[in-house]
């Protein structure tokens, strides 16, 4: 059970941390209005709203290799934002939001199973609380790349390079579990 558990952790950590920094980096480092920033969110949270629809029939059929691509997207996503540092993040935030939306019943799904039928409720309790836990620590975690040194482009190059590496740990988590 601890493995979906860490797991949603990470992608709690990801998901609220995307969330947060990405208007902030626009506001920041592009001058761009509040509005502007909205817009930008958009393709994440589309992406992540149809990825998850689509996640939970795989995560039925194929938990581990959706689990799999799902992190080497959100790796890939946070990956490009460090390496190129536009104003431009639609592409970027498709494959972070595509990633996390596929993880969102994959856990889920992972957790009822290993906790049976008798503990569907307890595991599912779980997955959410590690999501929100993941999202309570991630952003305060990250934030201190700001406050450690001015709101510029190699904090936010930071930040983004961290969430990239969480991308990694949960892909090397995801490669650890057998086969279903």
């Amino acid at each position: 059970m601890w493995k979906p558990v860490l797991g949603t952790l990470l992608l709690g950590l990801a998901t609220n941390s995307a969330v947060a920094y990405f208007p902030l980096y626009l506001q920041n480092i592009f001058h761009e209005t509040a509005t502007q920033t909205g817009f930008a969110l958009l393709p994440i949270l589309l992406t992540a709203g149809i990825a998850s629809g689509a996640g939970g029939t795989l995560a039925t059929r194929y938990p581990h290799q959706t689990q799999t691509w799902a992190w080497l997207l959100v790796t890939v996503g946070f990956s490009l934002l460090t390496i190129f540092h536009t104003q431009n993040i639609l592409l970027m935030a498709a494959f972070i939001g595509a990633g996390l939306g596929l993880l969102l019943p994959v856990y889920l799904h992972l957790a009822q199973q290993t906790g049976g039928e008798k503990h569907l409720a307890t595991a599912s309790g779980l997955i959410q609380m590690a999501r929100n836990m993941g999202g309570a620590m991630g952003i305060p975690l990250l934030g201190a790349w700001l406050v450690l040194g001015e709101a510029n482009i190699n904090s936010f190059v930071a930040i983004f390079a961290s969430l990239a590496v969480v991308g990694v740990l949960g892909l090397s988590l995801g490669l650890t579990f057998k086969k279903i």
